[in-house]
């Protein structure tokens, strides 16, 4: 979630893991994240005013409008759609906007991108997760996130696994997630997410949706 040139920034990680070993979607130990437009079929995106408020500290994110600025540079990034038993999905909250997301953030140096979901997950919600398969990979040039505390501009290059829980108790980690928590499917509409991140919980949760690339 955090950088170390950028803190609080949900695509970036500030602590390395040890890479397991095991496959890719397959791992047990985890070494130890823009406006309305989406259509996503999730019901529009309700935190608009409060990521574009403009306090500070707060960044603004951007998902295919005109006065969005130009990404500085491309962010490698990985998330997890977590699902219980149930059917649940994992989202945690974010302390700096108050907006929902998937578990995830910054692929380090020498980490790969499922190591990286894994330790992300364990970190901002608590819960360990297996890596059970490829949700999606996205790239679009039309979502981009500046950073209040270094004015930089990122465009995020996010890829999206598939992951069941294997232990541990949902919470944040209150510094950067304030909250974790288990949601149904009916739950997701009302919830304040970023319209490009609904748009891949919209992707993870719809059965028989092949991995998205885009």
């Amino acid at each position: 979630m955090g950088s170390p040139a950028e803190p609080g920034s949900h695509e970036f990680g500030d602590q390395s893991d040890q890479n397991t070993g095991d496959p890719a979607w397959r791992l047990r130990d985890p070494g130890a994240g823009a406006t309305p437009q989406g259509g996503t079929g999730l019901n529009p995106d309700r935190s608009r005013h409060r990521a574009r408020s403009g306090r500070p500290g707060v960044r603004l994110e951007y998902y295919h409008q005109p006065d969005a600025p130009a990404a500085t540079w491309v962010a490698p990034c990985a998330f997890a759609a977590v699902r219980d038993i149930t059917g649940r999905l994992l989202l945690v909250r974010r302390c700096d906007t108050g907006d929902w997301e998937l578990p995830g953030g910054h692929v380090d140096p020498g980490e790969s991108a499922s190591d990286a979901a894994v330790r992300e997950t364990a970190e901002e919600s608590g819960i360990t997760v297996d890596i059970t398969g490829l949700a999606g990979i996205y790239t679009d040039p039309g979502h981009v996130i500046a950073d209040p505390w270094t004015g930089r501009v990122r465009q995020p290059f996010a890829v999206c696994f598939h992951a069941s829980p294997l232990y541990g108790s949902p919470g944040g980690d209150q510094v950067e997630t304030s909250e974790a928590r288990w949601f149904t499917i009916g739950d997701i509409p009302a919830l304040p997410i970023q319209s490009a991140v609904r748009r891949r919980i919209d992707h993870a949760l719809t059965p028989g949706h092949g991995c998205h690339i885009g």
